[in-house]
């Protein structure tokens, strides 16, 4: 409940956004699990949960695998450089996994945070549709 301020979720889809109960927070994430690989991402020292990595298509195929990636990250944790790296760390662990040919990454228009995170790690804009801007990154 936490990271799922109206804050951190303005710029996720419509389904993301307004979750204030406990409840929401359960069946919005059991949601997210039906479709693909969740991690939670935990702050070093506390070992508080400050956001999800989502990894969708990562089971799909054993070969030429074309994942597609979202995130939510904690209010509190922007702008420090967390983000960034963690698709750094992912795209490094999928290049030694060695069966995915790209990461694909969905961003709202206006969200410019994470445009900057995509294209500082390598990601390049392929095309825009229904209010955002998507950016591949190729292995």
């Amino acid at each position: 409940m936490s990271i799922l301020t109206d804050d951190v979720t303005q710029f996720l889809p419509p389904t993301w956004q307004k979750i204030t109960a406990q409840h929401e927070a359960i069946e919005w994430l059991s949601n997210q699990l039906d479709e693909g690989l969740v991690l939670g991402l935990q702050e070093k020292k506390s070992s508080a949960l400050i956001g999800y990595l989502f990894l969708t298509g990562f089971e799909e195929s054993l070969i030429n695998r074309h994942i597609r990636i979202g995130y939510v990250l904690s209010k509190k944790c922007w702008g420090v450089g967390i983000a960034s790296e963690m698709i750094a760390s992912l795209i490094i662990f999928l290049a030694k996994e060695g069966s995915v040919a790209s990461i694909t990454g969905g961003v709202s228009m206006g969200n410019t945070g994470s445009v900057k995170v995509l294209t500082k790690n390598g990601f390049s804009f392929i095309e825009s549709m229904n209010g955002a801007h998507f950016y591949q990154y190729t292995f």
